[in-house]
């Protein structure tokens, strides 16, 4: 199970989108990387994917990304925390659980 995380702005509009994927097993990551790059590809949006192997990392990220595709079991900080933290940031994100 992921949480998804999706920048209330309109993707549709962005000149290029910024696509977080915080997931500790290799197989999972790469799986969702090769969804978000076929979706974005499909629909002409030009997107960078980053790929963090867990949510400490993710925090410690400079730039905010617009979609963020979270695993909620990862070690240290479950996803639920971090996002928690990200909020507490004052992260506009929208939240939804897919």
């Amino acid at each position: 199970m992921a949480i998804l995380l999706i920048h209330a702005a309109d993707l549709e509009v962005l000149a290029m989108i910024t696509v977080s994927i915080c997931e500790d097993e290799a197989y999972f990551m790469s799986e969702l990387n090769k969804l978000m790059d076929e979706y974005c590809d499909s629909r002409k949006i030009h997107a960078s994917i980053v790929t963090f192997s867990d949510g400490e990392k993710l925090l410690a990220a400079s730039q905010m990304s617009d979609i963020i595709l979270m695993d909620i079991k990862l070690p240290g900080n479950n996803g639920m925390e971090i996002v928690r933290h990200l909020r507490e940031r004052g992260s506009k994100s929208l939240c939804k659980g897919c």
